[in-house]
């Protein structure tokens, strides 16, 4: 789950993030891990993300704690 972080795009090392990213996101079957992404914009990491919710950057403190 990311909350507002863009990692595969804005982070300290995008290519690394990226690559454990696909690491993590393409296995199939029982084995694959599911993304969420939560955050004010749909940037690269939310649109890779298995869903999405737009959220205000004040209003994500509720949704951390559901």
């Amino acid at each position: 789950m990311s909350f507002d972080a863009d990692f595969l795009e804005t982070w300290l090392s995008p290519v690394e993030y990226a690559r454990k990213f696909k690491a993590m996101h393409g296995m199939r079957g029982a084995d694959k891990n599911i993304f969420y992404h939560v955050g004010p914009y749909l940037g690269l990491t939310g649109a890779n993300g298995d869903a999405a919710q737009q959220s205000e950057r004040d209003r994500q403190y509720p949704v951390t704690c559901a």
